[in-house]
């Protein structure tokens, strides 16, 4: 019988723009890299550890080009909110649940808050 390694799933979060709100005191400036570096994971991982391309949720945020726009240029589904990420996160069968296995990796962010 062979044995078969666990099957790999990553979720890869990349946001570069922070929409503007009322429901914070704090401005987030935008950032340039972050979408461009979840890329690099995902061709990392396709190509360097053999995942398989259905088993990657990448969810984005990116700058968009019309600075009066607030609201980024991807899809709603495609886009880093909660309701996204759960989704991301569910299995696809409980059958499924139940052998997966994840390691969160954590790529960081830097946010200056002017403190009072």
């Amino acid at each position: 019988m062979a044995i078969h390694p666990p099957k790999r799933w990553a979720i890869l979060i990349g946001i570069n723009f922070y929409s503007k709100g009322n429901s914070r005191q704090v401005d987030y400036q935008n950032l340039k890299g972050c979408v461009r570096d979840i890329a690099a994971v995902e061709d990392y991982l396709l190509n360097f550890m053999s995942m398989e391309k259905s088993c990657i949720a990448k969810l984005t945020a990116t700058t968009p080009d019309d600075s009066e726009l607030n609201d980024p240029e991807e899809p709603y589904d495609d886009k880093p909110t909660y309701q996204n990420m759960k989704r991301a996160g569910a299995p696809p069968s409980s059958r499924l649940a139940r052998r997966r296995r994840g390691v969160l990796r954590s790529c960081h962010t830097l946010i200056r808050v002017n403190t009072v």
